[in-house]
This record gives C-alpha cells, structure tokens and sequence, in this order.
C-alpha cells in the first residue's frame, strides 16, 4: 500500500508549482484569477497543517472552484475529511483521481497528486458508515425521503446509502404523514432504519354512468307511419279544442237531456188529459169541461218545445263530444231516446 507523504512545506510548493504551471484548456483561466486561486490554496494549507480545518476548508473549496488541479482536490479531500466530511471526501478524490493531467504543467506533481488520492480514498471509502431505508405501508415510489435535510430519491430505498459518522436525521413523508428517525453511527457502521406508515385508502372510483342507447336513425325514404284504424292525427287546434270541447259538449247534452225530459213529462200527461176528454180529431163531446181542454193544450206546446229543442241541444252536445280529441281505446256512442239521452264509451 503505497505510504502518504508528511504535509510539509514542500507539499504546499508543489501546490504552487502545479497551479502556477498550468496551462492547457483544462486549467484555462486569466492570470489574475489564477493569482487569486493560488493565494487561497497557499491559505488552505497553512491552515490545514495549523490544525484549523474549518479555515483550510473554507480557502481549497473556493480555489478548487476557481482551478480544478489535482493538487488542489487532494487538499480540499483532506480538510473534508478532517472535518468528518467523508462522503463528499470520497466523491472530491475520485475526481481528482479523473482530472485530466496538463502537459504543459509539471506532470510529476500533478500524477503524484492523483496518485495519492487514489490511494487515500481506498483506505477512506470502508470507514464511511451506511445506513438502509424500509418503508412499510406506503408505496415507494410515494415517499418523499430527506437524509440529513438533502433530497433522496425514492429509487435508492432500500439499499445501503453513504452517510458521515454521527447523529444523522432521517424523515419519511407520505400525503399528511411524516415520519421522522434520529441514529448516531459511528465509522465503519451500517443499521437499517424502518418508516412505518398508515395505510392510505384509495377513493374507490365512481361508477361510470351506463351511456343512453342512441335511437336508431329511420332510413332514407322510409314511409311514414300508417295511422291505426278508428285513429286520428292530433292537431294543434284540436289540442287547444280539447280544453273547451268536453264542457260545452256535456253541457249543451246536459241542457237538451233536461229540456227532453220535460217535453217528455208534457206530452204523457197531454195524452192523459186526451184519454180522459174522449175527443176525437180535435173535436170533444158536448159538455166536456172546458178548463180540462184548456189544460190539455197548454201542455201541447211545452211538450212539442221540449221535445224538439232537447233533441237539437243534445244533438249539438253529442257532435262536439265525437269530434273532441281523445285518447280512449274504445269509440264513443251517442244515445237518445224518449226520455232520456247520452254517451257510452271510455274516456
């Protein structure tokens, strides 16, 4: 296994040495910039062998982002890892281990540097601890995970994810539901940590409702329908004739019933009358009682008027009732006899 040099001065002239030879389009950045990212990488360092890792952090991450060198990554990766930063120490080293190297820079210190990242992240990457999600009455796919406040996508439940030793905090949220867990792993430590949930009940869906069956369109030309027998079309007008017809129709029968059976009851007790004078053509026998003749031809005219005129106010009744619209299965039959008059029939 290959031994890491002591950080000494030397190291951090090799730093500058690397920074300041740099030159492809890897490094390409104007002179002044390049000053400034060499000034903090020559500040990282002092602070690193200082012991001030909070400072040396603070000064290789702003040159590394200014000048991605290998050099400049190693350190970043040593002060991250000091800090107890080993996931994001890992991740700087394996980039650094993939930097492409300037030729035009000095090749030996910038291989050296790779070198030595590789080497010190073998030996970082099984001290880093692992912690493994399960989730329990929820769908994966639905849980909204955080580790530590960073976002962890639903695809990696389940499997052993790279955490920093310590207290990490793990939160689950499914609708309403948030679930959250506290571990402290220590080094080279691996747990599995269970979100249980309750389960959500699905809205059943509401049935669809059964589509209305279309009428079936009549054929071009078909001929129009032939009226039943004892049926007859409807009209506007007799539709608005029906409203008056039945009244007028039972009262003008109702009136001519009334006047028939008066004209009835005159002409039986006329002939009454008649049968009692024993007159003959007209002509009565000497000393028949006149007022008996007067009252037998007072009730002729009434008889005639009522029977007359009860016959034509029923005829008239009966006509508007026949040709009132209606809706009955069964014709309607006039009556009239001599005393009395009317319809039978269905309504």
């Amino acid at each position: 296994m290959l031994r890491l040099r002591p950080y000494v001065n030397t190291v951090a002239v090799a730093v500058a040495l690397a920074i300041g030879t740099a030159s492809s389009s890897a490094y390409a950045i104007d002179d002044a910039s390049r000053a400034a990212a060499r000034a903090l990488g020559y500040e990282g360092v002092k602070a690193f062998q200082a012991a001030d890792y909070k400072k040396a952090s603070d000064r290789l991450e702003r040159a590394y982002a200014a000048l991605k060198a290998p050099s400049l990554g190693l350190w970043s990766a040593r002060a991250l890892e000091k800090l107890g930063r080993l996931v994001e120490a890992s991740e700087r080293l394996l980039e650094a281990t993939r930097l492409p190297v300037d030729s035009g820079g000095n090749l030996r210190v910038q291989r050296e540097a790779q070198v030595e990242a590789e080497a010190m992240r073998t030996a970082l990457v099984p001290r880093i601890p692992t912690v493994t999600i399960a989730i329990e009455g929820a769908p994966r796919d639905k849980v909204k995970l955080t580790i530590g406040g960073a976002d962890i996508p639903s695809s990696l439940i389940g499997t052993a994810l790279p955490v920093d030793p310590g207290d990490v905090e793990i939160t689950g949220t499914v609708g309403d539901q948030t679930q959250t867990q506290t571990v402290s792993l220590k080094e080279k430590q691996s747990t599995t940590v269970t979100l249980k949930f309750e389960p959500v009940e699905q809205p059943k869906p509401e049935p669809e409702p059964e589509p209305e069956p279309e009428p079936e369109p009549e054929p071009v030309g078909a001929p129009a329908p032939v009226p039943q027998p004892g049926s007859r079309p409807t009209t506007t007008d007799e539709s608005s004739a029906s409203n008056w017809q039945p009244y007028v129709g039972w009262g003008l029968v109702g009136v001519g019933g009334a006047a028939l059976l008066v004209g009835g009851i005159a002409g039986g007790l006329a002939l009454s009358k008649n049968g009692d004078l024993d007159c003959t053509d007209g002509v009565c026998p000497r000393g028949t009682d006149p007022s008996a003749i007067d009252s037998h031809n007072s009730l002729l005219p009434i008889a005639s008027l009522g029977l007359i005129g009860g016959g034509v106010l029923a005829a008239a009744g009966f006509a508007v009732l026949l040709t009132a619209p209606t809706s009955s299965s069964t014709p309607i039959t006039a009556f009239v006899g001599f005393s009395s008059a009317g319809v039978r029939g269905t309504f």
